[in-house]
């Protein structure tokens, strides 16, 4: 797409050059050689058309096009030709360069094919990254996210963009395809831990190290959008393909596309994802906490010699009504400003974990011991059925409480709907408690 722009802006027309002759044959992009070829007949002629990276063709040239006139590629030729790659790739541009060769037949290998080329030129395609990348990277990095730049690009393309984006401070921290080869998986996974931009790689560089970072006990994320993508992509624990340029291939294999191609999208998507794991594990502390409390209710009442402060149909209702409600309010929480500086959501970071045995314990023995304390006044004081009101009502006036307690580092009006179920749970328990038929079926003691 790019070269085809060129050749407008050039005063070419692709059309005429297509009418013009026939494409016989061609050498498809070959990753290791980073080189693709074509046979083009032109006007009884034959001619064999190639572009790749620049360091290939210019090993694979030993003519240049000068002014329209073919001459020997020398040695000063090839050094300033070097100066002008390493130049147009410090400026962050990725560099192509063209080459030629007039044949007579076409070859049956690219190795007898690509071979005594005539350097015809190169072309820098500026590709800048999006203005927001720098600001997601580091939101990235908060969060314990690292993210690793893979690239078929020039190292000095790769490593100005990583300081673009803020990805890398200094030009030395890369490391090139032909140097990944010569590491062992120890070696390489010691690398990872220093290098940000991998350049000059192959598809199954990429794959090795999705495999290596795997091992070691790291979720990876791999985006991509092309077919030599879709080793890596498939390996990945999450392979997210492009929605926009991405191939079909890419898009099979993936586990999600992103739509708009924006880097931004899968950071927003893992703050997605953290608010809805936080969310669940809020709903699961919760229930089990007030179903904790509901059996140590019962279990010291009994214990201390007293009758089971509820009777079964409360319960019932306690766990299907006021218990419900609330916990699936808790799943539109918006989320902390603090999720994405938190660097705890790795591999075996379960739904219930150490962490959060002592809240459910504690908020357990909270809903327990209030309810307790209000059951063995009034038993002494007033009726059995009266003080199981008591305890039934208090028990559900706990938990409303309590719930607010799950979410700490949430302004208690941030959900609305949380405020809403807590207000329907308590309108519900003044209804059960004061009118007929609900205080028979009930046993409200008055």
């Amino acid at each position: 797409g790019s070269l085809l722009v060129l050749a407008k802006e050039l005063g070419i027309d692709p059309e005429t050059v297509k009418k013009g002759g026939a494409l016989l044959d061609e050498f498809s992009f070959d990753q290791q050689k980073k080189v693709m070829s074509v046979f083009w007949e032109e006007m009884q002629s034959m001619m064999l058309y190639s572009k790749g990276a620049p360091e290939q063709i210019l090993a694979l040239s030993s003519y240049i096009s000068l002014s329209g006139k073919q001459k020997k590629l020398t040695k000063a030729d090839r050094d300033k030709i070097n100066d002008a790659i390493t130049d147009a790739a410090q400026k962050g541009l990725r560099v192509l360069a063209l080459a030629r060769r007039n044949v007579a037949k076409k070859f049956n290998t690219r190795e007898s094919a690509e071979i005594e080329l005539t350097f015809l030129g190169l072309v820098g395609i500026a590709d800048p990254p999006r203005k927001d990348v720098k600001d997601v990277l580091q939101i990235a990095r908060e969060a314990g996210i690292k993210t690793i730049m893979i690239t078929g690009d020039n190292p000095l393309t790769a490593t100005y963009i990583g300081r673009e984006i803020g990805l890398i401070e200094s030009d030395d921290c890369y490391v090139t395809g032909q140097q990944l080869a010569q590491m062992h998986d120890e070696e390489l996974s010691d690398r990872l831990k220093t290098s940000s931009v991998f350049a000059r790689t192959t598809p199954e560089d990429k794959y090795r190290i999705v495999k290596v970072l795997q091992k070691h006990g790291h979720s990876v994320t791999v985006t991509g959008d092309g077919v030599n993508d879709a080793l890596a992509l498939k390996q990945a624990n999450v392979g997210v393909a492009m929605g926009i340029t991405g191939t079909d291939v890419a898009k099979e294999v993936a586990d999600m596309i992103i739509t708009d191609d924006n880097f931004v999208s899968i950071v927003r998507a893992i703050r997605e994802g953290r608010i809805i794991f936080d969310n669940i594990v809020k709903s699961i502390t919760y229930l089990i906490a007030c179903n904790l409390g509901e059996v140590l209710l019962i279990f010291i009442a009994i214990a201390l010699g007293y009758p089971a402060p509820l009777l079964p149909v409360q319960i019932l209702w306690v766990n299907l009504v006021t218990d419900g409600l609330p916990a699936l309010s808790l799943a539109f929480d918006p989320g902390s400003s603090s999720i994405m500086k938190r660097q705890s959501y790795i591999n075996g970071h379960y739904l219930l974990s150490k962490s959060n045995l002592l809240p459910i314990l504690e908020l357990g023995a909270l809903t327990a011991f209030i309810p307790l304390a209000f059951y063995l006044i009034a038993i002494m004081t007033t009726t059995l059925e009266s003080a199981r009101t008591v305890a039934f009502t208090s028990m559900v006036l706990t938990q409303m409480i309590i719930i607010f307690f799950i979410r700490p580092d949430q302004k208690m009006t941030s959900n609305k709907l949380l405020l809403a179920s807590v207000a329907i749970s308590l309108f519900l328990q003044y209804i059960v408690i004061t009118f007929e038929p609900f205080v028979t079926i009930f046993h409200i003691g008055r």
